[in-house]
């Protein structure tokens, strides 16, 4: 399952193709990539992303009826995305909220920039927009999003945010949406109506553009070109509070440490009574750091950084990759 990792892609260039001028959507909104949507369907132990051993604080709901059937989704978390170079002079950080509900075959996406608890217009020029995918092959997607291309000023529903823990990162509201098919000429776009929609428990990660994640695998630096998804998240292990990292690519670094470790440096081992817990993924198999080190260099309620390295081996130990030259900047 391919991991989902944040991205902010353009216009679909099958808008281009309509014959019908509409006014220009507004830059800021970022329409679902059907060829880049979160997989559905929920993978074994899971909060939203391939075999990640970090367990949930709780069950996240996530349900809509579409088209007046119920769809309750079986693996739900959000993205909060922060872009530090769009900050303005003397302005404020511009922050994205995705939240993803995957039910089967199929995936549901609420896209918000954040305003606090409040309302958010699914409507132009708002830059926010709801989407609903039906997965019917690894090649054949409908998607459906609140953008009609023959009414774009049309308001087409409300995401309600009615909670954000930012302590415990967990997201709460209602959402109703009437969706249009894209790649359609407007005056045949079908529809599909997501009514009655709620969500809560709904774990976030937040990932900040001036992160810093690299490491070696042998003589290879990662992560690959383009490839930068590194994000951070909250877990409770051991009646403490821990904060997960997470590289979100194909190939992927992980740890899970308390989020008030102090300055120094600690060693990775298999004992779960450890303070850092240490993984390496690749297709789909998970490898544990049986041995190495991370050094911990800042820690604060907002940021944490340091360097590591460590070995890490399969299940049945016939099997290891040395990750080395690691080091780490990350807004939490």
């Amino acid at each position: 399952m391919k991991i989902f990792k944040i991205t902010l892609i353009g216009i679909l260039t099958a808008f281009a193709a309509c014959t019908t001028t509409v006014e220009p959507l507004d830059p800021s909104i970022v329409v679902p990539d059907p060829n880049n949507i979160p997989a559905p369907g929920p993978a074994t132990g899971t909060t939203g992303w391939s075999n990640v051993p970090f367990p949930a604080n709780a069950a996240a709901i996530f349900s809509s009826a579409v088209d007046g059937v119920t769809l309750t989704a079986t693996d739900a978390f959000a993205v909060k995305t922060v872009d530090v170079s769009t900050i303005p002079a003397g302005g404020a950080l511009i922050i994205n909220y995705q939240i993803v509900g995957n039910a089967s075959n199929k995936s549901t996406i609420l896209q918000f920039q954040d305003q606090g608890v409040t309302a958010y217009l699914l409507q132009q020029p708002n830059p926010n927009i709801a989407s609903f995918n039906e997965v019917f092959s690894a090649t054949a997607v409908d998607t459906y999003t609140t953008l009609n291309l023959a009414n774009p000023d049309e308001q087409h529903g409300t995401i309600t945010l009615t909670a954000n823990n930012t302590s415990d990162k967990r997201l709460a509201g209602t959402f109703n949406a009437k969706t249009y098919k894209l790649v359609q000429p407007p005056a045949t776009q079908t529809t599909r109506n997501l009514t009655n929609g709620v969500f809560n428990n709904i774990e976030y990660l937040t990932y900040q553009t001036n992160n810093v994640f690299k490491y070696k695998i042998g003589s290879v630096q990662y992560p690959l070109a383009g490839d930068e998804a590194v994000m951070t998240g909250i877990f409770q292990k051991n009646a403490s509070q821990w904060l997960k990292i997470v590289d979100g690519n194909e190939e992927n670094v992980m740890f899970g440490l308390k989020n008030d470790l102090p300055v120094g440096t600690y060693t990775f081992s298999l004992n779960a009574a450890d303070l850092i817990n240490g993984y390496y993924k690749i297709n789909d198999v998970l490898f544990k750091a049986t041995s190495g080190t991370i050094t911990v260099a800042t820690n604060s309620s907002s940021r944490i950084a340091g360097s590591f390295s460590f070995t890490a081996s399969n299940a049945a130990g016939t099997q290891t990759y040395v990750i080395s030259n690691g080091e780490f900047s990350l807004a939490k």
